[in-house]
């Protein structure tokens, strides 16, 4: 069928749709807890920011933003207690896996200034604005240790000059298999901590 991609839920052979008709929503992972969902959607794009990262309860109800920079999320990831959410985005020409809060939420518009770290866009932490946190300037795709203290990210080509399909590409550029040392690497990063955590 044709139509934006959707978030649905397989009950004994029932599908039950979680986005709605109007909303692209792809990636959705489910929470650990088997409680929510996190998904990428282009719901309620802003110039510069074309999708953000969505969370909402597997068993129905209406979504809540999680990010809002400008930038394309992808590869959300649960933190195993189901409280934080990783992910890879380039904010502001830094590309990397980011962390974000599962509740956090996007009601009111950012502001457009560079982002710090550990902060949202403006550098201030609104209530309003997710919070995110750089974990690592290595851009792939993420996942958690069991206890929830490291992430690992698998990285890869972004781009294939060899093989790409371009006419127009150098033929001096080394094809994926040749990569830099940096592509098609597994990393293992500290964790951003919880707020509070062992307080």
């Amino acid at each position: 069928p044709k139509g934006p991609w959707r978030i649905a839920r397989f009950d004994n052979g029932s599908v039950t749709f979680l986005t709605p008709e109007n909303e692209s929503a792809w990636q959705g992972r489910l929470s650990p807890d088997g409680k929510l969902i996190a998904y990428v959607s282009d719901r309620e794009p802003e110039p510069g920011n074309e999708s953000d990262l969505w969370v909402r309860d597997f068993s129905g109800g209406d979504g809540r933003r999680v990010t809002r920079a400008s930038g394309d999320e992808s590869f959300p990831v649960w933190a195993p207690d189901s409280s934080r959410i990783a992910f890879a985005a380039s904010r502001a020409g830094t590309s990397g896996v980011y962390v974000t809060s599962a509740s956090a939420t996007g009601a009111s518009s950012a502001t457009t200034a560079a982002p710090q770290r550990g902060r949202g866009p403006g550098g201030a932490a609104a209530a309003s604005t997710p919070i995110e946190l750089l974990a690592s300037r290595h851009f792939g795709v993420p996942a958690w240790s069991p206890d929830g203290q490291a992430l690992l990210i698998a990285t890869f080509a972004t781009s294939n000059a060899g093989y790409n399909g371009n006419p127009n590409r150098n033929d001096n550029d080394a094809p994926t298999v040749m990569a830099g040392t940096g592509q098609f690497a597994l990393w293992r990063v500290l964790a951003p901590r919880a707020v509070d955590e062992g307080a």
